[in-house]
């Protein structure tokens, strides 16, 4: 599987990332052929989300028959290492 991401779709994903680091501990994706997925709820199930993103909105998308059907990671940490970035830098996943 590979995610890129760079310039304002990277930004989105870094705000939508950082929003979800709000509501639960880790987030889990979904990677098909057409999209990826994840959906959640808050540990004291007053809130949850759906992030569906098409494969089209990334800037490259591959996956392969072998890849997992799910990855989790936590959310707090993912957070941290996105603020890292730099502007004029991209994301694969």
């Amino acid at each position: 599987m590979k995610l890129l991401l760079s310039g304002t779709k990277l930004n989105q994903f870094c705000e939508i990332v950082s929003n979800i680091k709000n509501l639960c501990e880790f987030i889990t994706f979904q990677p098909s052929d057409d999209r990826l997925y994840s959906q959640g709820i808050s540990g004291d199930h007053c809130a949850i989300y759906e992030l569906d993103i098409g494969n089209e909105w990334f800037d490259d998308y591959e996956l392969n028959e072998d890849d997992s059907k799910s990855f989790s990671v936590s959310t707090e940490m993912m957070a941290k290492i996105i603020h890292t970035r730099q502007p004029n830098q991209y994301m694969v996943i």
